[in-house]
């Protein structure tokens, strides 16, 4: 059964190391025809760091190969994914958003983390154009399909 995400958004970062999701990966895979993680490595990058998105490559090959994937593996996978996003967007606040903040007299009062959708809640001197500029900047350094949003 093909289960290739409609949309980016309803995807999730596979490959942390290099901010790559599940639905760009399937993609990767379909048009280059590529049918191992040695080969998916070799092509993006992805899996050839940390591997540690090593089991969640071997399910989407096995998704585009149209083979089935067991539940618990797929639930692991999920949950490593969702551990490992979350983690990795907490990092880059800490580290690069909130000194940036405080420079412009602003700050981070909230966030929340559903998925690719990151929401905001930002303070003091902050507009949206920070807010604009918060999102270029965690695509760039995190993840190209993460939707960054105020949190109300």
């Amino acid at each position: 059964m093909d289960e290739t995400p409609a949309h980016p958004r309803n995807s999730r970062i596979a490959c942390r190391c290099l901010g790559l999701t599940d639905f760009r990966l399937q993609e990767r895979v379909r048009s280059e025809r590529l049918e191992t993680v040695a080969q998916v490595s070799e092509a993006c990058g992805a899996g050839a760091e940390c591997e540690t998105c090593h089991p969640e490559i071997e399910e989407i090959l096995a998704v585009c190969q149209g083979e089935r994937v067991d539940a618990e593996l797929r639930s692991q996978n999920r949950r490593t994914c969702a551990a490992e996003t979350r983690a990795r967007v907490v990092e880059w606040l800490e580290k690069v958003a909130v000194p940036c903040l405080a420079e412009l007299d602003a700050s981070l009062d909230g966030f929340r983390i559903d998925g690719l959708a990151v929401r905001l809640r930002l303070g003091g001197r902050a507009d949206a154009g920070v807010l604009r500029l918060l999102a270029d900047a965690m695509r760039a350094d995190v993840c190209a399909d993460l939707e960054v949003e105020p949190l109300r």
